[in-house]
């Protein structure tokens, strides 16, 4: 009883002693048992706290305390008998829908999906589909790739939930991954429209933009999620490509260059080659070229600069603008070439 008083009041340390004590005098009391275990697993022991429910069980097989708390010890250290462990407690307390819950993020993230599908149809027979139940079924079919099933499960879950932004939002990145940009924008601007603020629907939707070709839909998203953190590499970057492709080369080269100060020079592995941006520039600076011909290595570097980028770079460079490059000689002649292809041959 006193440790019951301590637990209640807030002195975890003192109830955890006082049960200890209890348990030493009677080690086989399972109530006395079972709330030390619970101690333990609350003060971050769950080893400890898996022997305790352990005998609990040879004293009570079917105790449902006793089988939740082995199971989330087991959990808690990440022990591979942590799903048996839930499955046996959801044996005595089949209305548990959080271990429930527990179990099938257990059985997803071991890639055991057609076990965790199975759990749902348990859990679901005989009854109507609930938005908790499709939203799992969702996780365990966006796990297997099946992203078309994915969909039809959302959009089950979006009519029952039409005000659930995740489910929005959810719906939107699998409709993105599908390259289907009308609908992922629908749905994310449903989601943003709940919630404004969301960081990661805005990222989904500046993707979406930018892949369906709307640059100033992409660069107003851009904005947005710059006044709620600071650009990184990749942003400044995107930005850039977008100011390009609206051909505005000023904005676009001061883009490329916050992108490379911030990038530090690393290695651009989304372009398919281990070779940095700088390095790219500098060879273009490096390079002679003849007035009717392409630049050495012209078709490399190009497949990852667009040409108003370059020229914009080149001119800077035949006037000497200050910056991190030397002035190149030969930047006119590139201008020439550059100009002569023009931006949408590049």
């Amino acid at each position: 009883m006193l440790g019951l008083a301590l637990e209640r009041s807030g002195d975890a340390a003192g109830a955890t002693a006082s049960f200890e004590a209890a348990s030493h005098l009677d080690p086989n009391d399972v109530d006395i048992v079972i709330h030390l275990g619970a101690m333990y697993l609350r003060n971050a022991r769950p080893a400890d706290a898996e022997a305790k429910f352990r005998h609990a069980l040879e004293l009570q097989p079917q105790s449902p305390a006793a089988l939740q708390g082995l199971a989330q010890s087991l959990d808690a250290q990440k022990k591979s008998d942590a799903a048996d462990a839930y499955r046996n407690y959801l044996a005595v307390a089949p209305r548990d829908d959080a271990a429930r819950n527990r179990l099938l993020h257990i059985l997803i993230a071991q890639q055991q999906y057609d076990a965790a599908l199975a759990e749902i149809d348990r859990a679901s027979a005989g009854q109507q589909p609930t938005v908790d139940t499709l939203k799992l079924r969702a996780d365990v079919q966006i796990a297997q790739k099946k992203l078309d099933d994915a969909i039809v499960t959302l959009r089950q879950a979006v009519a029952l939930a039409p005000n659930d932004a995740p489910l929005h939002g959810g719906l939107g990145h699998v409709l993105l991954q599908k390259r289907d940009f009308p609908a992922a924008e629908k749905e994310l601007k449903n989601a943003l429209q709940l919630d404004r603020n969301n960081l990661a629907y805005w990222k989904d939707l500046s993707s979406v933009f930018y892949l369906g070709g709307n640059y100033p839909a992409t660069l107003s998203a851009l904005d947005v999620i710059a006044k709620a953190e600071t650009p990184n590499a990749g942003q400044w970057f995107i930005r850039a490509l977008c100011y390009d492709k609206l051909d505005e080369v000023q904005p676009a080269l001061d883009a490329y260059r916050k992108f490379l100060e911030l990038d530090q020079n690393r290695t651009l592995t989304r372009c398919g080659r281990r070779t940095s941006v700088s390095m790219f520039l500098r060879k273009g600076s490096e390079q002679e070229v003849g007035q009717e011909s392409r630049p050495r290595n012209f078709r490399v570097r190009s497949r990852y600069f667009p040409s108003c980028v370059l020229i914009a770079f080149c001119r800077r460079q035949d006037q000497g603008a200050a910056g991190s490059f030397d002035r190149d000689p030969h930047a006119a002649t590139r201008i020439k070439t550059l100009d002569k292809l023009g931006p949408g041959r590049v």
